[in-house]
């Protein structure tokens, strides 16, 4: 299921909440309700052009199709945002066409800094996936400082272009057709018992996830830095 035990039967839009950390998803009726991990079909998968507070804004957005009621339901996150990165340097290693899609966020901790982080682990077809890329394979980032040498900001544009014009159109060649989306609805009940063993992908923020601690191991760190919802 899409979000723990709420079965969709229209469209929704969802995004990582910039003060709980959580994806918050807006009801048609309304309501709002926060969730530590989701999961569904990719679809589609778009580089999408906005503006915030007067400033170019590109948001990652990506549509799925609960893999129970086959509704819809539409992810963003700013294309700027290390979300944004762990999310395509992770389908990128995905070899062949995609299936099941699975998000989840944890709480943790930077190791170099201690700062505050939230990581956001992809699975495909439940199995977690490590990123493709490292930084040395990627175009450079620079540091940028002022004279005393005090960090200002990181200038990542060359590596956000590479992304968006490399990276996300050999993904977009990866995602199901609608006669393998089909496929994989039909199959996703089946998939109930693989989730179970390796925890719960799919709860409530109330609800204890079960969570073996090989999946977590060498995790990247996703920082916070999101456009607010």
């Amino acid at each position: 299921m899409a979000f723990g035990d709420f079965q969709l039967e229209q469209r929704v839009y969802v995004a990582i909440d910039k003060d709980t950390k959580l994806f918050r998803v807006k009801h048609p009726d309304g309501g709002i309700a926060e969730y530590e991990s989701m999961s569904g079909i990719l679809t589609k998968i778009e580089y999408k052009e906005y503006e915030y507070e007067g400033r170019p804004a590109p948001k990652l957005q990506c549509t799925f199709i609960d893999h129970k009621s086959g509704s819809e339901f539409v992810f963003s996150t700013g294309f700027n945002a290390g979300y944004c990165r762990t999310i395509l340097n992770s389908l990128a290693s995905v070899e062949g066409t995609l299936g099941v899609i699975a998000m989840q966020l944890k709480a943790g901790k930077n190791k170099e800094t201690g700062k505050d982080v939230t990581y956001l682990n992809v699975f495909n077809d439940f199995e977690y996936l490590r990123w493709k890329y490292q930084d040395a394979d990627m175009p450079a980032v620079e540091r940028i400082t002022d004279k005393k040498g005090n960090y200002i900001k990181t200038e990542d544009s060359d590596r956000m272009d590479w992304f968006r014009d490399t990276v996300l159109p050999a993904i977009q060649a990866k995602l199901p057709t609608a006669i393998e989306t089909r496929r994989l609805i039909g199959e996703s009940m089946q998939m109930t018992d693989h989730r179970a063993q390796r925890g719960q992908l799919a709860a409530p923020k109330q609800q204890t996830e079960v969570v073996t601690e090989a999946m977590w191991k060498d995790e990247p760190p996703v920082y916070d830095e999101e456009i607010p919802f």
